[in-house]
């Protein structure tokens, strides 16, 4: 059986990953390559079990099967769930920045659930925060987008890097082992967001969260519980959005099965069979349903509070308070790709001038607990490289007009970024808070008009290949490639394979580039 964590190399001790074989004997098949290739060419056989991978788990690491998450990773989708305030709307984010060195161990597939885990969150936006009209996202906006949003998992920016380094230490020289025992701490933080009473269907749901739920496990863990998920945020499918269904609370632990529990009033008395065949649509997708009625609710105690106690036994977690270098790097990274994709949408939809008239003011207010073990001003180091990157961005354009963010006062600002535990529900806050559910959230991105520019600036371009490939040069002939798309002229590009094989050509047709 194929193994479900990555082996350690059999020559130099590293870590490995999934190839394909292109010839000889097994072509077609998988095999673990050493992470090092070409300069190691360690290998192991994909189905062999004679060895197991040596990263160690502390007691806080959640024990996971990866095979119980299926059917809900396929594609991207809605997830709708409620907000903490009734005066908010929740959305999910799929982004976070981790040290170049990192990147290896969270691009391996079997490590696919702490990707999702790690870079996965929720802003909460004000329902009376209403943007003003953009009847066109600019070019270089849309590609801001596109640079931001290239992947869930991102490198840091150098910079910020560097800086980062000075306190944290070098991240080369953190073993891969506490990469995968740092994402156990992003999922093991204490979180103590408020939430609104009102924002509950009924008191026995309230009562369920608020006494029976801290009974059964940490209550400062209530965030690996999401309320009112609509069934089309479960199993992607459009006519369950379209029937505009939800079910009462899920509990999602990356890499665990998925667990629905509904509370049951008098009135499944007279759905028994609608519920069953819910139950049983979900359990197709691999989701367990627990049915607790209200009666146990108040009597806390009944059948389906002891099956839930049980599940919840099984799931292994408690409250981390004790933070590793390698998880200061993830948390730091983390709140890094927050504030850049809230700031990104926030001038999508118009929330944020983009003219670049006056400087826009923002706020944000950090978590104590977080921000106590970090001298550095993860903020400001945030704000400055957004900044930088629109800068470079605009040049490639020629635009001279562009937003640039500055961080103020409360009073003073725009919009206020809250990573405090006790969550704001009134003015132009964002509350960002963490959150899971084990499916790619659905993106919209604007498109601009087709664009091109007669004056490319090469200077600009190299900035963005070293944020995005880490390169500060491009190869011969890329860069005219790059102006010559820019300009809107059709190229023919030959590019080496690097196997020793002929080079393969192809058409970039560019006589107008659409972002």
């Amino acid at each position: 059986m194929a193994q479900d964590v990555s082996p350690d190399c059999p020559k130099c001790g590293g870590g490995m990953t999934l190839r394909t074989a292109r010839k000889g004997a097994n072509a077609g098949g998988q095999f673990w390559g050493c992470l090092k290739y070409p300069k190691c060419k360690g290998t192991r056989d994909a189905d062999s079990d004679s060895s197991t991978s040596n990263y160690p788990t502390n007691s806080n690491t959640p024990q996971i099967s990866i095979k119980k998450e299926i059917k809900l990773t396929t594609r991207p989708r809605q997830l709708i769930v409620a907000a903490s305030s009734t005066e908010r709307r929740s959305q999910f984010y799929e982004g976070t920045c981790v040290p170049r060195a990192a990147l290896q161990y969270f691009n391996l597939k079997t490590y696919s659930h702490n990707k999702r885990g790690l870079s996965q969150w929720i802003a909460e936006w004000p329902r009376g925060f209403v943007p003003t009209a953009v009847s066109e996202t600019p070019p270089w906006l849309a590609v801001l987008g596109k640079v931001i949003r290239r992947g869930s998992v991102i490198p840091l920016p150098n910079e910020i890097e560097i800086q980062l380094s000075k306190e944290l230490g070098s991240p080369i020289e953190i073993p891969g082992a506490e990469w995968d025992s740092a994402v156990a701490d992003i999922y093991t933080a204490p979180d103590k967001s408020s939430i609104d009473p009102e924002t509950f269907d009924s008191d026995a749901e309230r009562d369920f969260f608020d006494q029976i739920l801290p009974q059964l496990h940490d209550s400062k863990l209530r965030w690996l519980w999401q309320r009112q998920v609509a069934i089309g945020s479960l199993t992607g499918q459009k006519n369950d959005f379209d029937a505009n269904q939800r079910v009462d609370f899920v509990f999602s632990l990356p890499g665990s099965q998925t667990l629905v529990v509904e509370i049951d009033g008098e009135q499944h008395l007279l759905q028994k069979d609608q519920d069953n065949r819910r139950d049983a649509l979900l359990l197709n997708y691999g989701i367990q349903v627990i049915r607790i009625s209200t009666n146990e609710i108040k009597n806390e105690t009944g059948s389906g509070i002891e099956e839930l106690k049980e599940f919840l036994s099984n799931q292994n977690i408690a409250v981390n308070l004790k933070v590793s270098s390698a998880s200061m790097w993830l948390f730091a990274g983390r709140r890094i790709q927050q504030i850049n994709l809230v700031l990104l949408e926030a001038l999508e939809k118009g929330y944020l001038n983009t003219e670049g008239i006056n400087p826009v003011k923002v706020a944000i207010k950090g978590n104590v607990n977080f921000d106590s073990k970090l001298k550095t001003d993860i903020n400001k180091l945030a704000v400055e490289d957004f900044n930088a990157v629109i800068s470079d961005v605009a040049a490639c354009h020629g635009y001279l007009n562009f937003p640039q963010i500055e961080i103020s006062k409360d009073s003073e600002a725009t919009l206020v970024f809250c990573f405090s535990d006790e969550a704001q529900t009134r003015g132009m806050v964002i509350n960002l808070k963490s959150g899971y559910l084990p499916a790619t959230p659905e993106i919209e991105i604007p498109s601009s008009r087709p664009y091109s520019y007669e004056q490319p600036n090469p200077r600009a371009y190299e900035k963005l290949l070293f944020r995005i490939f880490g390169h500060s040069k491009f190869r011969e002939g890329q860069l005219e490639a790059v102006e010559r798309s820019l300009k809107g002229h059709d190229s023919l590009i030959l590019l080496p394979t690097g196997s020793r094989q002929s080079s393969v050509g192809y058409v970039v047709s560019c006589s107008k580039v659409k972002l």
